[in-house]
């Protein structure tokens, strides 16, 4: 049986199905955020779920009914794209700090590891 985040998710997906079948080209804003998915999905499966570095917000929030896991899902969203903007505008404006941030996230998180 389906539950009710797939079948929101499968209402979702066919309105932008039936949407992009009139587009003709993605907006700008679109495609920015689309180019770092796997930024974003890094980092929302270390904010969710937890990662090496941190416990996740699964620890720390109790199971949720639908209705109040839409204003997280809305919040974890406005998050992640607001970092997927953030993060190509950076790489193209300020390339040099880009890689600054880069490198230093890198050595971070690796330095925690160890």
């Amino acid at each position: 049986m389906i539950g009710f985040l797939e079948g929101v998710s499968f209402i979702v997906l066919g309105g932008v199905a039936h949407a992009s079948m009139r587009l003709n080209a993605l907006p700008h804003a679109v495609g920015a955020v689309a180019q770092e998915s796997l930024i974003v999905y890094f980092w929302h499966l270390c904010i969710v779920y937890g990662s090496p570095w941190n416990p996740g917000l699964r620890h720390f929030v109790p199971p949720l009914s639908p209705l109040q896991t839409v204003p997280v899902a809305l919040a974890v969203i406005v998050v992640m794209v607001t970092l997927a903007w953030y993060w190509h505008w950076c790489k193209q404006a300020k390339p040099l700090l880009a890689r600054v941030v880069m490198i230093a996230t890198i050595i971070v998180l690796t330095a925690r590891l160890l």
